[in-house]
């Protein structure tokens, strides 16, 4: 049939590797082991008003929706091209992967380290982490609300993370694929690199770099964008100010350095660079050095 199976309060379930023909809902304890597959057909929803622990995979082009007051654990993978909507905490652990679109609207909270292969992990409501969050070429990780702490660890891969609207603290951001800030805050306590391949736009809200920044790669800005800085900032890459703004104490244009655009820069310039160059960007951004 079509109707939904309840397990109820208090009983456990361990599918092994099997398809979900019939919807289920959980309202005791669903266990999926390392090495099986649990795959929700089209049409149907895992639905989680208790526990849930995958230490496997679930995938299927059906929907996995854990309600508010449910606990999810992942150690294991989420894939497959259904929707996963979070309500309840959700306490993911090293080798947990996400290729699949999931939306977290309770806290999403980290301990290791985790992959986004492949489609969004959204998070609306911040969580903790205590490891590293590797986003692959193709997967996104969009921070969209609450406040996010990394303990350790942070972000980093090939893939694009966006916060937009959330604040995010980490101690450190070494970013090798594609950053956005739209919205809310990106707080980097410690060292920001962004490397050769990276790519950094502040297009809204503010990057707080209070530590060191290198920019070997692209850091962007436009209004209503800021970047500020606590520390020295090296431009070995592309600093493009568009019409946006630099706080910071020291700004030092090295090698094959290029900064760009006509924004507004607060602190002191050293340039190594010829005098022409020097007084192209005295004019351009009202700098002395």
């Amino acid at each position: 049939g079509t109707g939904a199976t309840i397990l109820a309060p208090g009983s456990t379930y361990t599918p092994g590797t099997t398809t979900l023909g019939r919807s289920l809902i959980v309202q005791g304890t669903l266990n999926e082991n390392a090495g099986d597959t649990l795959t929700i057909a089209a049409g149907r929803t895992l639905t989680v008003n208790g526990t849930l622990n995958n230490a496997g995979t679930i995938t299927g082009a059906g929907d996995l929706v854990t309600a508010l007051g449910s606990t999810f654990s992942l150690s294991g993978a989420l894939a497959g091209t259904g929707a996963s909507v979070l309500n309840g905490v959700t306490n993911a652990s090293s080798g947990a992967s996400i290729n699949r679109n999931v939306v977290s609207n309770a806290a999403f909270n980290l301990s290791g380290s985790m992959s986004v292969n492949g489609g969004q992990l959204q998070l609306n409501n911040g969580g903790s982490a205590s490891g590293l969050m590797n986003v692959a070429n193709g997967g996104v990780l969009l921070f969209s609300g609450g406040t996010y702490n990394f303990a350790s660890g942070g972000f980093t891969g090939a893939g694009t993370t966006t916060i937009a609207g959330a604040t995010v603290n980490v101690p450190s951001l070494n970013l090798t694929g594609f950053g956005m800030v739209t919205g809310g805050q990106l707080n980097v306590a410690g060292t920001t690199s962004i490397a050769p391949a990276g790519v950094m736009t502040v297009t809204g809200g503010v990057l707080n770099a209070n530590g060191q920044l290198f920019v070997d790669g692209t850091l962007q800005s436009t209004p209503p964008g800021v970047i500020n800085t606590n520390g020295a900032v090296t431009i070995g890459g592309v600093l493009d100010l568009g019409n946006g703004t630099l706080q910071t104490t020291s700004l030092n244009v090295i090698g094959s350095g290029v900064l760009k655009g006509k924004g507004t820069i607060n602190g002191n310039v050293v340039l190594g660079r010829s005098e022409e160059h020097t007084s192209e960007l005295q004019s351009r951004f009202g700098i002395s050095y």
